[in-house]
């Protein structure tokens, strides 16, 4: 009995493994796949990205080359309407947790360490 089912815990974990596999692989294929249009999004989400900002200089307006992201960044737009939408109207005193605003905001700041 025990070796029935010891047999079957193994190929129970043994089907698990070749899903995870698979699941894995599809992921880095659908990853691939939408590669591009993620990039594409990140582009067109920036705040003065390039293509819809000139600078006036000397030479006539040029367009904005940001090239600090390692530092700062920009922002993102679909970042900054999670944010305006979601924390903001729960945004309180971390100090305070009397109050469910002040344990969010406290949640927050744990969730993003």
């Amino acid at each position: 009995m025990l070796n029935k089912m010891l047999s079957r815990y193994d190929s129970v974990v043994k089907e698990a493994k070749r899903l995870s596999v698979l699941e894995e692989k599809a992921w880095r294929e659908s990853l691939e796949k939408n590669k591009e249009k993620l990039l594409l999004t990140i582009r067109e989400s920036a705040a003065g990205s390039h293509t819809n900002t000139l600078l006036k200089t000397v030479f006539g307006p040029k367009p904005l080359f940001y090239a600090d992201y390692t530092a700062s960044g920009k922002s993102l737009s679909f970042i900054e309407d999670y944010i305006q939408n979601s924390v903001l109207p729960l945004y309180a005193n971390t100090h305070s947790m009397l109050s469910a605003t002040g344990k969010q905001t406290m949640f927050f700041r744990e969730e993003a360490r």
